[in-house]
């Protein structure tokens, strides 16, 4: 199984497609974002190809990116939908929280990544038809004081 690597620049294709071959994407982090403390981020589920109705779910995580590094995961939350027929919307995730756990290992912004990965709700599960269309991570502005 393959991983998509995409770079943060937002000229890019925005819509990105998961499947079984395909089942995860990577993306660096926007470091002067997190820097100035936009540590939110926007993704939607724009549609899904189900013909089998499988039920799933598009973990997102932070996880090291660079080469050599001993990998690390911090769980930042869950794309879900219900019923599995209706895939739609959209989900602000705070990074926060595991951005300080992933410094806390010693880890710099640069060597953060985050990764959006389709998964089955059962292994037992056919999944070779699922195709989950999402967009690339938007940056959330912070509210202006």
């Amino acid at each position: 199984m393959g991983a998509v690597w995409a770079s943060g620049e937002p000229e890019e294709q925005q819509d990105l497609t998961l499947s079984q071959g395909t089942p995860q994407i990577v993306f660096p982090l926007n470091e002067q974002r997190v820097d100035r403390g936009q540590t939110t981020v926007i993704v939607r589920l724009v549609r899904a190809d189900n013909p089998d109705r499988a039920d799933f779910t598009v973990t997102v995580a932070l996880v090291s990116c660079g080469s050599g590094l001993e990998s690390r995961s911090v769980a930042v939350g869950s794309l879900g939908t219900y019923p599995t027929a209706e895939v739609g919307g959209s989900y602000a995730l705070d990074l926060g929280p595991g951005l300080k756990q992933m410094r806390a290992t010693g880890l710099q912004t640069r060597q953060i990544c985050l990764k959006l990965e389709l998964k089955p709700l059962r292994a037992s599960v056919e999944w070779k038809n699922l195709r989950v269309t999402v967009t690339r991570p938007e940056w959330k502005e912070p509210p202006r004081s």
